[in-house]
């Protein structure tokens, strides 16, 4: 078997596990922790085959598009935004009609998720602005200057999705800043697993166990040494 077959093969099994997690067939609630640990590997997998002299971008394109969708549903972690950068570059040299007109989209993700993050980190420095006035509507821009579509939509088109970006960012629940670090993403799988454990499924299935998972989900970190804010006391206006 030869690397490039190797790595297709790896690629092709991480992305059947993902799969078989996040999309169940019986239609049981997604619980995205429990496909992270493929989604990484697919992440890592997906780095080595790009480096393959004879890769198929418009491929690896499609698969960057699919797990950077994945990773959203942690709420926001950077590797989202890296593999939206990822299928951009892949897209923006492709020749494929349909893979091109997923550049805007691409362009629009990368803008607001980034916005999120530089907002999400600027609430965390001056945590003040939300406890006294509550308000998250104070603007963190990131202008996205370096987004590069090899010239397949025009700087001015760009600049009009950056913004619409960033005005869906300012309407997006605060996260604590904790949740854009490498040490919380090592631990959501670990995290995940031992808060749950300490759940019924009739808690799981109430209304309100938002509010009990955020509880729990605050000591566990705090035992790791950790500061995080719950949703609640992030927004208060919407709670």
């Amino acid at each position: 078997m030869t690397d490039r077959e190797q790595i297709e093969s790896r690629i092709v099994h991480d992305k059947l596990k993902t799969d078989a997690v996040m999309r169940p067939e019986n239609g049981e609630i997604v619980i995205p922790h429990k496909a992270l640990p493929y989604m990484l590997d697919l992440y890592k997998h997906m780095k080595d085959y790009v480096k393959l002299t004879d890769a198929d971008m418009d491929t690896a394109c499609m698969i960057y598009m699919f797990l950077a969708d994945d990773f959203t549903f942690i709420p926001y972690l950077p590797l989202a935004v890296e593999c939206y950068m990822s299928a951009l570059k892949c897209a923006s040299q492709s020749e494929d009609e349909t893979l091109m007109g997923e550049i805007p989209e691409l362009v629009y993700k990368i803008a607001k998720f980034r916005n999120i993050i530089a907002r999400d980190r600027f609430y965390a420095n001056n945590a003040c602005l939300v406890q006294n006035t509550g308000n998250p509507e104070n603007r963190v821009y990131d202008a996205c200057e370096d987004i590069d579509t090899n010239g397949k939509i025009t700087a001015a088109q760009i600049r009009e999705l950056v913004n619409a970006a960033a005005e869906t960012a300012c309407r997006t629940l605060i996260a604590s800043a904790t949740e854009h670090t490498d040490e919380y993403l090592h631990l959501i799988y670990d995290m995940n697993e031992s808060v749950f454990s300490n759940f019924s499924e009739e808690q799981k299935n109430d209304e309100n166990f938002c509010h009990a998972y955020w509880a729990a989900k605050k000591m566990y970190l705090k035992s790791k040494g950790m500061k995080w804010e719950t949703p609640a006391k992030l927004n208060p206006k919407l709670h």
